[in-house]
C-alpha cells in the first residue's frame, strides 16, 4: 500500500528517451537497431493461471493470479523468469544504453557543492562528485577548520544497498544521529556519533522510522507496528541500552501515523495524523522527562500543524473552513482551539504548503494560482500592531477573563484547565485523558467559531522571483535566530539558483547558480498551459520543448503524471530531460486533480469518490498534446510512479492505440485487491485518500478505475514496469499480477516487461538514477524507432 509520505526524491526517479531524425538514422545504422526488435523471438515467461473467485462487500470477481499474493517459492521462481526475460531485451539495448549513459553523464556537473548554511559557530554544506556520487556532509568552524561529519559513500561501500533517511544534530551540535535503511523496507536503524573532534561511533538503535533530538542527551524516535505504521514514540538517553528506552506515546488508531518535527529548539512536536485529522503533542527539549503537552484533541476534519517561538504557538490549520490553510496563533500555556486567533487568514487563490517560524519572522511557502510563492510576515511588527489594536478596540476578545462576560469567564476557565490538563507519558493513560478533555470542551462550548476574534490584516511581503521560477524549495535553515533564509529556485529548463533573503532589509540576494557546460535556458520553451477537462475544469499542463520547433504533430512526446495525496508534480530542473529535449521531444507534466498544485480543494477534487477526475484530466492533457500539434496518436509515451501508476494503467486500458510506450515505476495497479483487504499493511490508513470500499459507491468506482480489473484484449504498446520485494507501500505482487494479466491479453508484438528488485524498496537509490535513466531511455527509443520504422514502410 501507499502512504502520504512520498518525498520529492521519489518524483526525481522520472526520466527517459529519444532521438532526432538525422542523428537517429546514423545511430541506427551504426548499431543495427532497427533489426533488433523482435520480441517474438524471445521466449516470454509461462505464468501459471489459477482461477480464483474472490469477493468483498457483496461483490465477486475472478482472479487468475491471486496465488502470487502468497509469495513463496513459486512466486520467487516466477520473478526469476521475469528477470531473465527482461535481460534478453536488455541485451538488445546494451550498446544504446551504454551510449546514453555516457551522454547523461555529460549533462551532470562534475562536482556539486551546496552553498554553506550557518548554524551558530559552524557552517554546513554537502558535496558530491563523479568519483563520490553520494553526499558528503561537511562543516567549517569559525577558524576555517573543515570537518567531514558524514560520508555516505563510505557507508555505501560496506553494503549492497544503503539509503540515508535523516541526519540530525543535537542542540549543541556535538552529537549526530542519522538513519540507515539497508534493504528498502523504510525501517531504519539510527546511528549515533560524537562530532566533537574526531568522529566516534557511539551506539545504534534498531527499528526506527523518524528521529529528533530533545536537547543534547535525549533522542526521540518513532517505531513501526507489525503493519509498518509508525505508532509509538520512544525516548532514548545517550549511553543507555535501547531496552531502557521509555514510551512517550502510543497511537492505537490504525488511521493515524506518528511523526516528529522540531520547532525552535524548545519543543519537539509529536504529530498523530490521519488523512483528514490531526493531533499534536509537545515535548520539552529543556526537560524531556516532563509529561507531554496536548495542543488540541483530535477533531473530525480538523488538521493542524504547530510551530513555536518565544512562548507563542503558530498553527497552520484548516479550521473554520480554511481548506487551503490559514495561520493562527495561541499562547503556549493555553494552546487548545478555543484560544486560536487568526494571524494570516486564508487568501483567495493561495494555498499554504509549509511554514517556517524564526525568532522575528514567519515564512510561508505557498502556491498562488498554482505557481510556487514565498511570503514573509514580520512577527515583531505584527505583535506590536496587535497590542495597539487590543488597547483601543472595545469588545474584542483578550486573554484576560476580566474582559469577558460571566459565561465567557466560565468558558475560558474550562478551556485553560483543558489545555493545562496534560496527559502523562504513560501510553495507556493518554487515551482516557484525551477523551476527558474532549468531553469537557464540548460541555463548555469552547469552539473557535463561537469566540470573538481579534483579526489584524497581515503585513505580508511576497518575494519577487524571476518569471521562469516554477520550483521554490527552502534550504536547511537550521538556525532559529537567523537573519537570512536560504531558498533554492529552478524551473524544468533553469538549473538551481540559490538565494538568501535578508529578513532585516528585505533584500533577495542571488548567491549563485548551477552551471552546465553548453546549456542555455533561452534555447527552450517552458510554458504552463491550461487544458479544459471533460467537466470544464482548467487543468495546468507544463509543456517543454526546444525553441523554434514546428508544432506539426511529428514529434514524440513524454507525458508524466502523479495526481494523489495532495502532492504537487515537481517542476524543478532535471538535467536528464535535456537528452530528450535536444532531440526534438516534447515533455509534458500533467498537474491533474488529486495533486496539490492548486491547493487542498484541488486535492479533494481528485480523491475518494472524485478519483475519476484525475483520469479524465490526464486524458484531456493527452488530447491537448495531439490537438495542438505537439505530437500525434501513437507517439506519446507516458510515465508515472507509485500512485500515478494507477492513472497510467487506467489510461492504457482506455487508450492503448494512442500511446507510444509506458513506464510505470512501482505502480499501484492492483487497486481493488489492496483496498478490499484491511489486514494488509496501511490499507485502513489509506481510506482517507482512496475511500472506504464498505461504501457501495466507493467500491463501484474502485472497480471501474482499477487497472488490473479492467485489462481487456487489445494491442498494447511496449510497457516497462518495476517492483521490489522490500517495497512497504506497493506490494511486489501488484505489478507482477498486472504484467502477467496484461501480457495474457496482449494481441500485438510489443513486449510487456517486469523489472524486479530484491532490495531497492519503493524508491530508486540515488546512485542508480543515471543507470535507470539510461535503461528507460533505451526502452523508449527502441519503441520510437520501431514505430518510426513501421510508419516508414
Amino acid at each position: 500500500m501507499l502512504t502520504t509520505s512520498i518525498t520529492a526524491a521519489s518524483l526525481n526517479t522520472f526520466k527517459k528517451q529519444l532521438l532526432s531524425a538525422s542523428w537517429q538514422e546514423g545511430f541506427c545504422r551504426s548499431f543495427g537497431l532497427l533489426s533488433l526488435w523482435s520480441s517474438r523471438q524471445i521466449n516470454t515467461p509461462r505464468v501459471r493461471r489459477q482461477p480464483t473467485h474472490r469477493g468483498a462487500y457483496g461483490h465477486t470477481w475472478k482472479d487468475d493470479y491471486s496465488w502470487m499474493e502468497g509469495r513463496g517459492k513459486a512466486f520467487d521462481k516466477h520473478l526469476d523468469q521475469e528477470t531473465h526475460y527482461v535481460r534478453q531485451h536488455l541485451q538488445q539495448w546494451k550498446k544504446l544504453q551504454a551510449c546514453l549513459r555516457k551522454e547523461l553523464e555529460t549533462k551532470e556537473q562534475s562536482q556539486l557543492a551546496t552553498f554553506p548554511e550557518r548554524w551558530g559557530k559552524f557552517s554546513y554544506r554537502t558535496e558530491q562528485s563523479k568519483a563520490r556520487p553520494l553526499p558528503t556532509y561537511l562543516r567549517t568552524d569559525l577558524q576555517g577548520q573543515e570537518q567531514v561529519i558524514l560520508d555516505v559513500n563510505h557507508i555505501q561501500a560496506k553494503s549492497a544497498f544503503v539509503s540515508i533517511g535523516q541526519v540530525k544534530l543535537s542542540a549543541d551540535q556535538q552529537t549526530m544521529a542519522y538513519t540507515v535503511d539497508k534493504d528498502g523496507s523504510e525501517v531504519f536503524e539510527a546511528r549515533l556519533q560524537s562530532t566533537k573532534g574526531s568522529i566516534i561511533d557511539l551506539e545504534t538503535l534498531a527499528d526506527v522510522m523518524n528521529i529528533e533530538w530533545a536537547g543534547n542527551s535525549a533522542l526521540v524516535y518513532t517505531q513501526p507496528d507489525a503493519q509498518g505504521r509508525p505508532f509509538r514514540v520512544m525516548k532514548h538517553r545517550l549511553g543507555e541500552q535501547q531496552e531502557k528506552d521509555v514510551c512517550l506515546l502510543q497511537e492505537d488508531n490504525e488511521d493515524c501515523f506518528l511523526a516528529l518535527a522540531m520547532t525552535d529548539g524548545a519543543y519537539v512536536t509529536i504529530n498523530s495524523s490521519s488523512k483528514t485529522a490531526s493531533e499534536v503533542h509537545l515535548l520539552s527539549c529543556a526537560n524531556p522527562d516532563q509529561p507531554l503537552k496536548l495542543v488540541q484533541p483530535r477533531t473530525a476534519n480538523l488538521e493542524y500543524f504547530v510551530s513555536h517561538s518565544q512562548g507563542q504557538l503558530y498553527i497552520l490549520t484548516n479550521a473554520n473552513g480554511a481548506a487551503n490553510y490559514q495561520l493562527m496563533t495561541a499562547p503556549l500555556h493555553t494552546p487548545c482551539s478555543a484560544h486560536w486567533r487568526p494571524l494570516v487568514p486564508e487568501q483567495l487563490g493561495t494555498a499554504v504548503e509549509d511554514l517556517e517560524v524564526y525568532a522575528s519572522h514567519a515564512v510561508l511557502y505557498e502556491r498562488q494560482q498554482g505557481r510556487p510563492a514565498v511570503s514573509v510576515l514580520n512577527l515583531l511588527a505584527q505583535a506590536s500592531k496587535a497590542a495597539e489594536s487590543q488597547q483601543h478596540a472595545a469588545g474584542v476578545f483578550q486573554d484576560s477573563p476580566a474582559a469577558l462576560t460571566s459565561k465567557q469567564q466560565q468558558t475560558a476557565h474550562v478551556a485553560v484547565e483543558e489545555c493545562n490538563a496534560v496527559p502523562t507519558s504513560q501510553c495507556q493513560q493518554h487515551e482516557l485523558e484525551q477523551k476527558k478533555q474532549h468531553q469537557q470542551q464540548q460541555q463548555a462550548g469552547a469552539t473557535t467559531a463561537e469566540r470573538p476574534q481579534a483579526a489584524q490584516q497581515p503585513q505580508l511581503t511576497t518575494l519577487s522571483f524571476p518569471s521562469w521560477a516554477l520550483s521554490i524549495q527552502p534550504g536547511a535553515n537550521p538556525d532559529h535566530h537567523t537573519r537570512t533564509v536560504r531558498l533554492h529556485v529552478a524551473s524544468p529548463v533553469h538549473p538551481q539558483h540559490v538565494y538568501d533573503y535578508h529578513l532585516d532589509t528585505g533584500q533577495l540576494q542571488l548567491l549563485g547558480a548551477e552551471q552546465l557546460h553548453g546549456h542555455d535556458p533561452e534555447q527552450y520553451v517552458c510554458q504552463v498551459q491550461y487544458v479544459k477537462a471533460a467537466d470544464g475544469t482548467q487543468v495546468p499542463l507544463t509543456v517543454l520543448h526546444k525553441k523554434g520547433m514546428p508544432l506539426n504533430g511529428s514529434h514524440p512526446a513524454l507525458l508524466t503524471v502523479y495526481g494523489a495525496y495532495g502532492i504537487s508534480l515537481e517542476t524543478g530542473f532535471e538535467p536528464e530531460r535535456l537528452v530528450l529535449l535536444d532531440r526534438g521531444w516534447v515533455i509534458a507534466l500533467a498537474h491533474v486533480r488529486g495533486g496539490g498544485e492548486l491547493g487542498r480543494r484541488w486535492h479533494a477534487a481528485g480523491r475518494s469518490l472524485h478519483k475519476m477526475n484525475s483520469l479524465t484530466d490526464l486524458e484531456a492533457c493527452l488530447d491537448h498534446l495531439l490537438q495542438q500539434g505537439y505530437s500525434r496518436k501513437g507517439l506519446v509515451g507516458v510515465q508515472a510512479a507509485s500512485a500515478g501508476g494507477l492513472l497510467v494503467g487506467a489510461l492504457l486500458n482506455r487508450r492503448p492505440h494512442d500511446l507510444l510506450a509506458a513506464i510505470l515505476r512501482v505502480p499501484f495497479v492492483d487497486f481493488l485487491t489492496s483496498m478490499t483487504q484491511p489486514e494488509l499493511p496501511l490499507t485502513v490508513h489509506e481510506y482517507g485518500e482512496w475511500g472506504d470500499p464498505a461504501d457501495p459507491a466507493v467500491l463501484q468506482q474502485m472497480r471501474e478505475l482499477c487497472p488490473y480489473q479492467n485489462i481487456k484484449t487489445a494491442e498494447y504498446p511496449p510497457v516497462l514496469a518495476t517492483c521490489s520485494a522490500t517495497d512497504p507501500r506497493v506490494p511486489v505482487w501488484g505489478p507482477a499480477k498486472w504484467v502477467a494479466k496484461s501480457r495474457q491479453h496482449q494481441i500485438g508484438p510489443s513486449p510487456i516487461l517486469l523489472l524486479s528488485s530484491s532490495d531497492t524498496g519503493h524508491y530508486a537509490h540515488e546512485a542508480d538514477l543515471l543507470e535507470n535513466s539510461a535503461l528507460e531511455y533505451a526502452f523508449l527509443i527502441d519503441a520510437f524507432q520501431k514505430k518510426h520504422h513501421i510508419n516508414a514502410k
